[in-house]
């Protein structure tokens, strides 16, 4: 009974992916093949079971049934999943939005590019370590002054007469070796450390820390570019959707009013001439049901290439209709406040940085001081065969003191304070042109939420005129073309309404934007 229920079981799923309109053309290729061996795998177990032999080919049967149940189920998911599409909601879109953003990741890989410097800044307060190392051979002819005097290791004066007068080399020693050695070599390893640099290494420093607050402020602002593009792409890809839905019911609505006017042309009614004027307004809802899809399917790749995904996967969208908020529900008058934009603390962080740089131009007009401090050691430097070798630890305390550069440093300094003015004056005039923004995103967001309740009435108006004029049309007692442009109208209205719903949604975004609270 076990591998019966197992073969029903099979029959059973094999007959769903069989009526499955994805796996029609898959498996009217192979479905009785697959019955076919079961079938015949069937007819020996029974007779099997008339020799008492059934548990082991019943166990056999039900393995190889199960697992085939597994493979046909998994795939028949595969193709519901395939079919329905990916769904998507705002917040998921906005989500695989900041993942997949390529200007978004630049600016991240800036932010480490900024810290990095940052701690590259501070290595600066730290002494510097070095090791060199120099070796001489020469092969030149050495130059010697004749009227000075050469000494041995005895101490006793050479005479001049000892350096050959052709070639100006010393004469060789009794055991043939020259007076001096034509090799050296020289090694050191020291450590500098500064100890004032008029501020440069400070204000370096506080430079790097700003500048990284400025980057960390540029990924802010461009997560939310990122998210008002999301979100401009998801809306305007639901009324698109919303507008498809409603051409087609237009398209039915037509095609429904030419067959009763079809009817009455054949029955002598009315004049071909209506059927004609039925037929243009359909053709030109088509076409309008043409463009609705051809702008669905460029938004659909629009939002997949936002999101990361492929331009051929299939989206169904969790939205299918855009609702809004009552009047009650909208926000009040903005306070006029910027201090939340991360352009405006940019700006802010701009100032900072410009000071920071005038202290860094002041710092190379002033005195600067270190030390250093090694190991060195010199040898190879031989005179009558006796090695002149040097070793041993060293300090060293340099001091560079600018005194007259003709004014470079009052002329460099004094530029840089000007450019800190205009920084200053900057960010007032942006401080002003952003509080306008505000008030214009408000204002914006305001008006596209009257325009939906307008358009909402004027809707209600236009089906209510439509559904009067049908009846009319039926009674006799109003022409074709009139019924027509009814229709044409209140088309035209829910496709304005369902506008002005896409572009509420997306003002919401650019006040949330304005403010600098962009979810």
């Amino acid at each position: 009974m076990g591998a019966l229920k197992n073969f029903l079981c099979v029959n059973v799923v094999m007959q769903d992916l069989i009526r499955h309109p994805v796996s029609t053309g898959i498996f009217s290729i192979f479905p009785c093949r697959v019955l076919i061996q079961y079938n015949r795998r069937l007819k020996p177990s029974r007779a099997l079971l008339a020799r008492n032999d059934r548990k082991s080919n019943y166990a056999k049967f039900s393995k190889y049934g199960l697992t085939l149940c597994i493979i046909l189920a998994l795939m028949l998911a595969c193709f519901q999943e395939s079919t329905a599409g990916t769904l998507i909601t705002l917040e998921g879109c906005r989500e695989r939005a900041l993942v997949n953003s390529e200007d978004l990741r630049v600016e991240k890989t800036r932010r480490e590019q900024a810290h990095l410097r940052t701690r590259e800044q501070r290595t600066h307060y730290l002494p510097k370590v070095t090791a060199s190392g120099h070796y001489l051979d020469s092969r030149n002819r050495f130059e010697w002054d004749v009227e000075s005097s050469l000494f041995d290791p005895l101490g006793r004066i050479i005479s001049p007469a000892t350096i050959n007068p052709l070639t100006g080399r010393p004469i060789n020693d009794v055991s043939g070796h020259h007076i001096m050695k034509q090799t050296a070599y020289y090694t050191k390893v020291e450590a500098r450390q500064p100890l004032y640099m008029g501020g440069k290494i400070n204000a370096a420093n506080r430079m790097s820390e700003v500048a990284e607050r400025i980057s960390l402020k540029a990924v802010e602002a461009k997560r939310q570019d990122v998210i008002v593009e999301a979100d401009q792409t998801y809306w305007r890809f639901v009324a698109v959707g919303e507008k498809l839905q409603s051409a087609r019911k237009y398209v039915e609505l037509l095609e429904a009013l030419e067959a009763k006017v079809n009817h009455a042309v054949e029955t002598g009614l009315v004049h071909r001439n209506e059927l004609l004027k039925v037929r243009v307004r359909r053709n030109e809802a088509l076409l309008d049901l043409e463009r609705a899809k051809n702008g669905r399917e460029l938004l659909r790749m629009s939002l997949c290439r936002i999101m990361g995904f492929d331009p051929g996967t299939s989206l169904k969208i969790a939205d299918e209709e855009i609702t809004i908020p009552a009047a009650d529900e909208l926000p009040e008058a903005p306070v006029l406040s910027v201090i939340d934009r991360p352009d405006y603390r940019m700006l802010e962080d701009k100032v900072d940085l410009t000071r920071e740089n005038e202290r860094l131009v002041r710092s190379d007009f002033l005195p600067r001081v270190g030390i250093t401090a090694g190991y060195h050691y010199l040898g190879g430097i031989e005179l009558y065969q006796t090695s002149l070798e040097g070793r041993g630890y060293y300090l060293l305390a340099s001091a560079e003191i600018p005194l007259w550069q003709w004014g470079e440093g009052k002329y460099k300094t004094q530029s840089a304070k000007l450019d800190s003015h205009i920084a200053q004056l900057e960010l007032e005039k942006y401080k002003k042109l952003m509080k306008l923004e505000i008030r214009q995103a408000f204002f914006a967001m305001s008006e596209a939420h009257s325009r939906c309740a307008m358009t909402e009435a004027a809707l209600e108006e236009a089906e209510a005129n439509m559904e009067m004029s049908r009846d009319f049309y039926e009674l006799g007692m109003e022409q074709l073309t009139d019924h027509l442009e009814a229709q044409s109208r209140r088309q035209q209205a829910e496709a304005e309404h369902i506008t002005a719903k896409s572009e509420f949604k997306i003002e919401e975004t650019n006040y949330h934007r304005s403010l600098g609270k962009c979810p």
